[in-house]
């Protein structure tokens, strides 16, 4: 309806009046210009001819509405628009005034409209194809660019760290724009470090940063990475690193369709790695580990956590091709036994840091022998959820002497009678950390831990809170004055954590 108009029509038609709430919400509205136009295909259209047309009632009436991103200021103050897209249908009377002399003129306004449409569509094909050379000019690398307002053009090139992780946004095509932008005139680039873990890119983003970083990539950390809700780096992604001929540190995490092929190919084009992460990658079995292990001889952390076939073979292969290994995780590796344990420690005079946990075919007896055989260079060790007892621990006690971290989580087979003489013994000097949550030490014999004479900083026990607890230390227990809570909470279960630490 003509705003302009000050007749009043009960006709829906005349009615009507677009108000703000029958607008999209836009923020702010002045930068968007709202066209109410009338469908083409009904004008001009006597009230007989409106009144007797196939078409709906709200199509009849309703105009439609678009918003563009046009600026109010760009449109010559707005005021003058044409009338046929303010006004979509005549009121009653002027249609019965009008309707001859439109239906007799109706084929000569429709001839006008189409020379008119004709005329508007090859000046629009005429621009867009000036657009389109203007863009080809420009070339290639320079339309790939889609971050242009993060970093002068200047600084990226000379970017070497870069991190993206957790940036589900980032996909491949943001990739091809942000490595391009750093290559220099030559299409290589400074970058040493990447993180994109737990982002959005395939196997094309790895090759791509595998063919414009291959002279000076160092670290490579893809973990997590997915794309609708799959898993979107395969072996083909980890071959393409194999030109990467100084990488030293490559992480992944949890991809299935990373195999023993990929790997082994990428160990063969890449012999200088000292740490790999490959957790959860469940394809991966003993045959590409330990042609690796063969291959990198100056690997000092390795995480194969979770990975079901994997063996003591691997171990026997560390410690006989491995001198320098410092950290070793193998959790959840269901296939490694004590004989295994016992070999590593023995003969890998260097590792510090070991996670056996839940390990299932590991023995309280096993690693109890294996404690006492070998002069234990740990500093940290992971034995949650595993099958040991006194036997175990008090070994590890008595034969360590650096030991900085020990976590018996869920080991119910603990007893107190394990840490009754700790201030007596060398480890008390050095373990700074100890984790006995759902252990059998009762709330009483927490309290005398805590009282002895150590360098313990850091005490992690379970409360009673929630009942479900039999070795829980209560809430309102009192402290020594040292000693401070800490609440923790894992995740939803009921199981409540207290922390207990050192002023």
């Amino acid at each position: 309806r003509d705003p302009s108009s000050s007749s009043s029509s009960s006709s829906p038609q005349s009615s009507y009046s677009p108000t703000s709430s029958s607008l999209p919400s836009c923020s702010p509205i002045s930068s968007w210009v709202v066209k109410i136009e009338p469908d083409r295909s009904q004008i001009p259209l006597s009230p007989t001819l409106r009144a007797s047309s196939h078409l709906s009632p709200l199509r009849r009436a309703s105009p439609i509405l678009r918003l563009t991103g046009e600026e109010e200021g760009g449109r010559g103050g707005g005021g003058d628009k044409p009338k046929a897209q303010r006004q979509l249908f005549l009121s009653s009377e002027e249609a019965d005034e009008k309707g001859k002399e439109r239906q007799e003129d109706g084929e000569q306004v429709q001839e006008k409209k189409e020379g008119m449409e004709g005329r508007t569509r090859e000046v629009e094909e005429e621009k867009r194809r000036k657009e389109d050379e203007e863009e080809k000019k420009k070339g290639e690398e320079d339309r790939l660019v889609v971050v242009p307002h993060w970093f002068p053009r200047a600084q990226l090139v000379n970017l070497e760290i870069l991190s993206l992780c957790e940036c589900r946004w980032v996909n491949d095509s943001l990739m091809m724009g942000l490595m391009r932008a750093m290559a220099d005139s030559q299409g290589r680039c400074r970058l040493r470090e990447i993180d994109v873990s737990w982002t959005s890119i395939t196997d094309s983003s790895m090759k791509l940063i595998a063919d414009h970083a291959s002279g000076s990539l160092r670290k490579v950390k893809a973990r997590g990475c997915t794309l609708l809700g799959r898993k979107s780096v395969t072996g083909a992604g980890v071959r393409s690193l194999s030109s990467c001929s100084s990488l030293e540190v490559l992480k992944l995490y949890d991809y299935g369709q990373v195999d023993d092929e990929s790997v082994m190919e990428f160990a063969k084009g890449c012999s200088t790695i000292t740490d790999l992460s490959v957790p959860s990658c469940y394809s991966l079995s003993d045959l590409s580990i330990i042609f690796s292990i063969l291959t990198w001889r100056q690997l000092r952390i390795l995480d194969v956590s979770r990975i079901p076939l994997l063996s003591d073979a691997a171990l026997r292969a560390l410690s006989s091709s491995s001198p320098h290994l410092l950290a070793l995780r193998v959790c959840g590796c269901n296939l490694i036994t004590d004989g295994g344990i016992e070999n590593l420690l023995q003969h890998s005079s260097s590792l510090s840091i070991l996670d056996i946990s839940s390990c299932m075919s590991i023995t309280n007896e096993g690693l109890a022998r294996a404690f006492s055989s070998s002069s234990s260079s740990l500093e940290s060790l992971e034995m949650a959820s595993c099958k040991v007892g006194d036997a175990a621990v008090s070994s590890l006690l008595l034969s360590s002497r650096r030991l900085r971290f020990l976590n018996i989580n869920s080991c119910s087979s603990v007893s107190f009678k394990t840490f009754a003489s700790l201030d007596s013994l060398p480890v008390a000097h050095t373990m700074k950390k100890l984790w006995v949550r759902e252990c059998n030490v009762q709330p009483s014999e927490i309290i005398n831990i805590l009282k002895m004479d150590t360098a313990l900083e850091e005490l992690q026990v379970q409360t009673d809170k929630g009942g479900n607890c039999d070795h829980g230390l209560d809430e309102k227990e009192v402290l020594p004055s040292q000693w401070i809570k800490e609440h923790v909470v894992l995740g939803c279960s009921p199981a409540h954590l207290l922390l207990l630490k050192k002023r």
